[in-house]
């Protein structure tokens, strides 16, 4: 098969991408709306590079501003302490 591929197309996506990342900021990190956008935001980056639409610097940027989204945005976690007890697992 012979597939046309519009670029515009995929600016107008990573452009997208962009602008969700810097609007997780506002999400509070740890909570169920903030875990769900950033899957998401992984998903599209990885569908783009894995089917080849975005170089691997592209891919590595927009992850690393990923990254740098979820350090910055607002905790909402209250109580952070790590946890060793263990729960029995019946399988």
């Amino acid at each position: 098969m012979d597939y046309t591929i519009n670029r515009g197309v995929i600016r107008k996506q990573v452009s997208q991408i962009y602008t969700d990342i810097e609007s997780i900021k506002t999400l509070g990190n740890g909570t169920i709306e903030h875990a769900m956008e950033v899957g998401n935001i992984q998903g599209r980056i990885n569908n783009l590079t894995i089917l080849g639409l975005i170089s691997d610097e592209e891919h590595n940027a927009l992850f690393q501003r990923l990254m740098k989204a979820q350090k910055g945005g607002k905790h909402n976690v209250r109580y952070t302490a790590e946890r060793t007890d263990t729960v029995p697992c019946s399988f």
